[in-house]
């Protein structure tokens, strides 16, 4: 779906998934589009993405009930101010929502790799798959 036309709008581009996964048993997706300044954000099930700098998390959305491929409501896009000192964090419903209530900014502060790594270690529910994608980056204070 993403090589045929990668730019298409991103309701577009979850509508064409909802058809290629008819035939399994539907996904939760969430689809990010990065600008400077500025991130879109059209996602289906329980995924949340956060926008999140040292002084702690700038705002947050999470994807509209449904299954892609199954029960698809209309996808409807967000978009989330970016500005350039913050971090964008995906994560799947198998890391606990409540870590962006109470992240500290040496969490907050980490390297993208590093982040993701930590909310998989530290805040994983026992009885979910997880997964975190964390582009950018806080910058330290020297």
């Amino acid at each position: 779906v993403f090589r045929d036309a990668p730019e298409r709008p991103l309701p577009e581009l979850l509508t064409a998934m909802d058809r290629a996964l008819r035939a399994g048993r539907g996904a939760a997706v969430s689809l990010v589009r990065l600008r400077p300044g500025s991130l879109e954000h059209c996602g289906i099930g329980n995924i949340r993405v956060l926008v999140t700098s040292q002084d702690g998390v700038r705002s947050r959305d999470v994807g509209q009930p449904g299954v892609v491929g199954w029960n698809m409501p209309r996808p409807r896009p967000r978009s989330l101010p970016l500005p350039d000192e913050c971090s964008t964090v995906v994560h799947t419903d198998g890391i606990e929502s409540r870590w962006a209530d109470t992240a500290t900014p040496f969490l907050l502060g980490l390297p993208p790799r590093l982040l993701a790594a930590a909310l998989g270690h530290g805040h994983r529910s026992a009885r979910d798959d997880a997964t975190a994608l964390v582009t950018g980056a806080a910058r330290r204070s020297s």
